[in-house]
């Protein structure tokens, strides 16, 4: 969980410090947020990313994307995983002031382990998430992985 929550939010998570939103929005202008969704349950789990464009745009999105998750099916260097680690950390600890996504992130939890988390193993967890469970992880973002569901 914790891996694939990272890589999630290292290739599209909010702001301009995922690849995807980099890309998309940042480096080319195609669109003006994409919202990234991961949703597990003990061992299987999805994740989702939704984003608004001209239909005109859509195949160089499309491509963009396949091109931010080919380059991280093929790792992440240290120093990257070190900032992804920090970012999606502070984002935890923002996270914990809204009190609804608190209650809605202990139902999740409980889904995914039986057990609550506290704010400090969240962060010791991600921390410690190791390089070969992160390695593990990517061989579930491919291109080839991906389904697409287009509303025009």
């Amino acid at each position: 969980y914790w891996s694939c929550s990272l890589i999630l939010d290292y290739l599209a998570g909010d702001f301009n410090g995922s690849l995807i939103n980099r890309s998309l929005r940042e480096k080319h202008g195609l669109i003006y947020y994409c919202d990234l969704g991961f949703y597990s349950c003990n061992l299987n789990g999805i994740a989702t990313l939704s984003f608004s464009i001209d239909p005109k745009n859509i195949d160089t999105a499309l491509e963009l994307i396949n091109d931010a998750v080919y380059q991280v099916s093929k790792g992440i260097s240290s120093r990257k995983l070190a900032f992804a680690k920090n970012r999606m950390k502070g984002q935890l600890l923002l996270s914990n002031d809204n009190k609804q996504a608190v209650s809605v992130q202990v139902a999740e939890d409980w889904l995914d382990t039986r057990a609550f988390l506290s704010m400090e193993e969240k962060v010791w967890r991600l921390e410690f998430a190791a390089k070969y469970e992160i390695n593990r992880a990517l061989g579930y973002f491919k291109p080839e992985r991906i389904s697409k569901l287009i509303y025009a």
